[in-house]
């Protein structure tokens, strides 16, 4: 079986801090990354923190949701991976979040896949693809809007 990689990048003018709110805050992200999920809720949480390693978070709407696993989670990010539906029998997504040198923060999401079967590889790709770089796309525009108002009130 063939493994599929990719990764998008993007950069933010929110702080690193404010990215990584958003992404820990699983019950909020159908807020800001709609239509791309319809709800998030976390079914277990972490170790040490909610979004820590062990947590459970569940993407999605009924009848279709994606059970994903924090494998790691550090100032920089997280990895995670999914453990249903059993589209794969390999899969390792990572957000990494740094400060970027001018102020804000620089994004990247990656992922990495093997199809459980090869005929649905193609489809995974793409719909996978799409879903990633829209939500990255909206991750951005919220981190930015919510710096933005955090910025007005402290004026």
């Amino acid at each position: 079986m063939t493994t599929r990689q990719f990764a998008f990048s993007s950069s933010c003018r929110a702080g690193a801090d404010t990215v990584l709110a958003l992404l820990d805050d699983v019950d909020g992200w159908s807020a800001w990354a709609r239509p791309m999920v319809m709800q998030t809720y976390w079914e277990r949480w972490g170790e040490s923190t909610p979004a820590g390693p062990g947590a459970i978070r569940k993407v999605g709407a009924w009848p279709v949701w994606i059970r994903e696993l924090i494998l790691t989670r550090d100032d920089t990010g997280q990895t995670y991976t999914v453990i249903s539906p059993a589209a794969f029998t390999h899969y390792l997504g990572s957000v990494t979040v740094l400060p970027a040198a001018g102020g804000g923060a620089d994004i990247e999401w990656r992922v990495e896949f093997t199809a459980r079967r090869r005929i649905a590889d193609p489809v995974l790709n793409a719909v996978l693809q799409t879903t990633i770089a829209g939500l990255l796309k909206r991750l951005v525009r919220a981190a930015e809007r919510r710096s933005a108002r955090e910025e007005r009130a402290r004026r």
